[in-house]
């Protein structure tokens, strides 16, 4: 019996299903379905993309950025682990751990290298392990530290990738740069890096935790929000609308940033254990952000939330109660 091939189906009927998908996976499944499924679901299929601390998947990352479908991807992710956290791998059902060293770090600087210089990307994520290596929370003195410096894979792997955000294009507009380990070095000062900070409308920054809270530990970790961050990243992201600033477990003082931060374009502003030495200080800051629509701050569980009604009107705490946590 001979049987009639089935009609195409109308663009507008397949963009509603392709639009109807949200795993990845599933999209690029439904690319092989026909031409016309490919063309609608490749955009979304490829706009987010990523890789890890383990070598394949460092590879296929290169491979993907030196295909066609690199003209596709307007965001790409790392997101890291530590040993033994890596998922199972498909073939052999066995964890494989991850790796910090040359054979991984070669081709995800790669990557990252051929990510930033896409004409089209507009989003960087970095999800670095989300406690400082042991090494580093153990370190009680001067030596300990710069003994740390000089052979941390871990840490030499970070450096090199934030190395590649310098290389980003004009259109980046998002950075996240989470769980960063809390130590100042020399890429946060490179000229490309502050170049490439200037054209973010978002930012995100969250330190690791683990950081020892006194001796040279915590004089570091204090060194790095007040420096680092304070003067190295904020005084050159001065287009950043949303700025997000979160230390993983100690409470930072960051009077600094209310003394001599200038963003004339903030509108969304997020601190976690983040807090200004007062309410003055907040208010200070709030008058000279006019654009300011509204702060969220968290301490634990604690919350406060400023909001501005309208841009003529100044930012109003009479809603939430400002624990004295969050005011000093």
């Amino acid at each position: 019996m001979h049987t009639m091939p089935s009609p195409s189906l109308p663009t507008e009927i397949i963009l509603i299903i392709v639009n109807d998908v949200s795993s990845l996976q599933d999209l690029r499944n439904l690319r092989t379905a026909g031409r016309a499924f490919c063309a609608a679901a490749t955009p979304r299929a490829f706009r987010t993309v990523g890789a890890t601390n383990r070598r394949d998947n460092a590879l296929g990352l290169v491979s993907l950025l030196k295909s066609d479908l690199a003209n596709y991807v307007r965001e790409v992710v790392y997101r890291e682990y530590a040993v033994d956290e890596l998922p199972e791998d498909r073939d052999s059902r066995e964890t494989v751990d991850a790796d910090y060293g040359p054979a991984v770090e070669k081709p995800l600087v790669e990557a990252f290298t051929l990510a930033a210089s896409l004409p089209w990307l507009r989003s960087l994520r970095f999800m670095f392990h989300p406690r400082c290596p042991a090494a580093l929370q153990h370190a009680q003195d001067r030596s300990a530290f710069l003994a740390f410096g000089s052979t941390s894979t871990a840490l030499h792997l970070q450096r090199a990738l934030l190395a590649t955000i310098g290389g980003a294009a004009p259109h980046l507009r998002a950075l996240a740069l989470t769980n960063v380990m809390p130590l100042p070095h020399a890429v946060y000062e490179l000229p490309t890096f502050q170049t490439a900070l200037s054209s973010l409308t978002n930012l995100l920054i969250s330190t690791a935790s683990g950081m020892p809270r006194r001796g040279i530990g915590g004089a570091t970790w204090f060194m790095f929000w007040l420096f680092t961050i304070n003067r190295s990243i904020l005084n050159s992201a001065v287009d950043v609308m949303s700025l997000s600033l979160m230390s993983s477990d100690h409470l930072i003082i960051v009077r600094s940033i209310a003394d001599g931060a200038a963003l004339p374009r903030l509108k969304y502003l997020t601190l976690r254990n983040v807090r200004m030495i007062g309410e003055a200080d907040l208010e200070e800051f709030v008058r000279r952000h006019g654009m300011l629509e509204w702060i969220d701050g968290f301490r634990g569980t604690e919350k406060v939330r400023w909001v501005r009604r309208t841009h003529a009107d100044p930012l109003d705490k009479s809603e939430y109660e400002f624990p004295p946590s969050m005011a000093g």
